[in-house]
């Protein structure tokens, strides 16, 4: 009978003495959002995207894409673009801006124009100073797209409009800019560009294609 009770006694302790384990459940994770949360404008704007910028000095911002879809055409337009440090807003860049230097309007009067959210805005380092330089779909002619450029002024550290461009290639071997246009039916120009230190277009070469009969 002894021998029965210290038995016991010893499976008991071991029980206690077992690993316990854990319930099967993950553990919660918060994720903080990079830029504020704001509800769409009243004549229906909201973000379509956003776009990581890494400079060349190790900054990193954030450039909020605004605009909307038209219900008509089913084309997005950009109205303006946000520029964020982490959560603090450093730049609003309108592309009125673009517009009256350059451009016609888009899907509205101060908006722009282009097929998709991703062709609508991108980034591309168009003077080949190691920053990226933002790219905006201007408006969807007959023709070759054009789009609006604004520069990132490492001087000032902003983005600055500077030109709209007709681009079909960066050609980052040569450092030059390659536009494509029809001029009119059946006559075709190539045109070679490079950003000069005053961030404007300088035309290095001209290619014209003929087939008219």
């Amino acid at each position: 009978m002894k021998r029965m009770v210290l038995l016991l006694l010893c499976i008991l302790l071991l029980a206690g003495c077992a690993p316990q384990t854990e319930p099967d459940t993950m553990p919660s994770i918060t994720v903080e959002t990079t830029l504020p949360v704001e509800a769409p404008t009243a004549d229906g704007d909201a973000e379509l995207t956003a776009l990581d910028v890494a400079l060349a000095d190790g900054k990193v911002l954030t450039l909020s894409v605004w605009g909307r879809q038209d219900r008509n055409t089913m084309m997005y337009g950009v109205r303006e673009i946000r520029v964020y440090q982490g959560k603090d807003l450093l730049q609003t860049l309108p592309m009125a801006e673009a517009i009256e230097a350059d451009g016609v309007d888009g899907i509205a009067p101060g908006y722009t124009e282009s097929f998709s959210i991703e062709a609508a805005a991108e980034l591309k380092d168009v003077d080949f100073d190691g920053n990226a330089d933002l790219e905006i779909c201007a408006w969807c002619p007959n023709n070759a797209v054009p789009y609006y450029y604004w520069l990132w002024n490492k001087e000032k550290e902003c983005f600055e409009y500077a030109f709209t461009l007709q681009l079909r290639d960066v050609d980052t071997e040569n450092r030059q800019l390659v536009a494509w246009y029809k001029v009119e039916n059946g006559l075709y120009h190539t045109d070679y560009y490079r950003v000069n230190a005053e961030k404007e277009l300088e035309l290095l070469k001209r290619e014209v294609e003929d087939v008219r009969p």
